[in-house]
């Protein structure tokens, strides 16, 4: 991965994106970017530098951002990274699609403390960002231990295109050899649901995928997705869990919820979408 996108609106919760930014970067290499969308006539990168100067006297938020963005250019300079600060106003998505396109960048992460709540970074619109965005989203809460993402679920329907946002996901992070993958379907009582005997056969193809990571395949049997996953989650304790969210039919969206989005909004642990 060669650029990482992190959102900032400087709280708390926008610090563990932040934060995992420069985790990933630093892990892999690559060149961190840190957005922040404010009211401004255009979108402009800050200078970093110690002689920046202002005519005006800031006030105590202009003074700890001040320092937060000294913090992160020290940091920066320390561990080698490239690291750019981009100024954004206008439609969120749209400012952060301008900005990925043109940096070339392949993640971007958010932080959030659950759908229907003030995240912390543009309100409720955590899920406009996952949804509409067509890059990989990960969507952090809590700030995670040093050692990033030992341990992972992929959860999934089994689809082909899936198989795809497997592959992608571990390209994409680079786990640890060391990493252990729980690949998991749900199972529920629905007429439609795929007999056990391919769904066990199509696990086994994913698990291939990840090779020569440990897996282990789940076929898990619940009263609907969503709870599925939640439970698996909460059974297995996971440092990331990554879903698949393809275009699905409005309709059907206003009657079934995505449970890639609904992972997002109950989950505690760090979140990949896959689009």
């Amino acid at each position: 991965m060669k650029t990482i996108l992190s959102l900032t609106d400087f709280s708390p919760v926008a610090d563990t994106a932040v934060e995992v930014g420069f985790m990933i970067a630093e892990q892999q290499g690559a060149t961190l970017l840190i957005m922040h969308a404010m009211p401004l006539d255009n979108s402009i990168q800050l200078n970093l530098s110690d002689t920046a100067e202002s005519d005006d006297s800031p006030s105590k938020d202009r003074e700890g951002i001040y320092e937060m963005l000294q913090e992160w250019k020290s940091r920066a300079t320390k561990s080698g990274l490239n690291l750019r600060i981009i100024l954004s106003n206008g439609d969120l998505v749209k400012s952060i699609t301008n900005s990925t396109e043109a940096a070339d960048a392949e993640l971007v992460i958010m932080g959030t403390t659950g759908l229907g709540q003030s995240d912390g970074i543009w309100g409720t619109t955590t899920k406009q960002v996952v949804k509409q965005l067509p890059l990989p989203v990960l969507v952090v809460k809590d700030k995670p231990s040093n050692a990033l993402f030992d341990n992972i679920v992929f959860a999934s329907d089994l689809d082909p295109e899936d198989q795809i946002a497997l592959t992608t996901s571990i390209e994409l992070l680079k786990p640890a050899s060391t990493a252990k993958i729980h690949l998991v379907s749900v199972n529920t009582s629905s007429f439609s649901t795929q007999p056990r005997a391919l769904m066990t056969a199509l696990l086994d193809d994913f698990s291939k995928l990840v090779m020569p990571y440990e897996s282990n395949t789940t076929f898990y049997s619940d009263y609907s997705v969503a709870a599925g996953i939640r439970h698996f989650v909460e059974h297995t304790k996971p440092d990331l869990l990554i879903m698949s969210s393809r275009k699905r039919n409005p309709i059907k969206d206003l009657f079934i919820p995505d449970p890639a989005m609904a992972a997002v909004g109950e989950l505690p642990c760090p979140v990949l979408i896959i689009k």
